[in-house]
């Protein structure tokens, strides 16, 4: 397993979200923005990612799929 995250083709839109965010709150966290703060329906297939304080790490969303952290370069 390479680490890179390939995206699908079929991927609609990419969303990058400038706000740290706690990724203590796991999926919750991501899924409430989303929704609440973006007012997009986080089943439409998109991919949203989201970044801590520090800028150290990146989470990604799409869907019904969890939420997964990874280091940051």
């Amino acid at each position: 397993m390479s680490g890179v995250m390939h995206p699908s083709k079929a991927l609609p839109q990419v969303f990058i979200y400038r706000d740290p965010v706690d990724f203590r709150k796991s999926h919750r966290g991501p899924a409430a923005i989303v929704e609440l703060e973006l007012g997009h329906n986080q089943f439409a297939g998109h991919l949203y990612a989201f970044t801590n304080r520090q800028r150290n790490s990146i989470s990604t969303a799409t869907g019904p799929v969890p939420t997964t952290v990874a280091p940051w370069p």
